[in-house]
C-alpha cells in the first residue's frame, strides 16, 4: 500500500488522485491528515501540483503507532528519553536553522564550526616535506 510506482505526469494531470499516491511519494502524512477535509488542486510536500478528490479517509493509529508517537510512557535508554517532544520544524525555528539542518543536528552531525574546532583537525598533506626529492622506488624497497 505504501510503495508502488506512480507516474508523476499522471498525478500532475489529475488522472491519479492524491489519495492513491503513497504518502512517501507525495511528501504527505502516513495517516492522510494532509488530504482529509480538502478537495481540489493542491501542492504536495514535494511542490508538485496535484488533484485531491476529497475522498481520502484518515487512518487511525494502532497501539504500535501510539507507542512510537509518544502517547504512552516514554522509553528510557542510555542516551536519554525516546519520547517525541516537538516537531523538527518547531525546533528548527527556535534554533534559527532550516529543518534539514535540524534533522542533521538531531542525528549527531557536527556543524561547520564544531568540525573546525575538533582536536587535531583534518590531516595536513604537504608535498614539499614528504620526500619531495626522493626518487620513486619499487614498493619503497629498491
Amino acid at each position: 500500500k505504501h510503495l508502488f510506482p506512480v507516474n508523476p505526469d499522471k498525478v500532475r494531470q489529475g488522472k491519479i488522485a492524491l489519495k492513491d499516491v503513497p504518502y512517501m511519494q507525495r511528501g504527505g502524512s502516513w495517516d492522510n491528515s494532509d488530504l482529509t477535509g480538502k478537495k481540489g488542486w493542491m501542492n504536495t510536500g514535494f511542490g508538485m501540483k496535484a488533484f485531491n478528490d476529497g475522498k481520502a479517509k484518515e487512518v487511525k493509529a494502532n497501539k504500535y503507532d501510539q507507542k512510537y508517537n509518544g502517547n504512552s510512557k516514554p522509553a528510557m535508554s542510555f542516551f536519554g528519553s525516546a519520547a517525541k517532544t516537538e516537531s523538527i520544524k518547531v525546533r528548527a525555528k527556535k534554533n534559527g536553522i532550516s529543518a534539514d539542518q535540524q534533522m542533521w543536528r538531531d542525528a549527531g552531525a557536527l556543524s561547520v564550526e564544531q568540525a573546525r574546532k575538533r582536536r587535531g583537525g583534518a590531516p595536513k598533506i604537504n608535498q614539499n616535506k614528504a620526500g619531495a626529492g626522493d626518487d620513486k622506488k619499487f614498493f619503497g624497497l629498491f
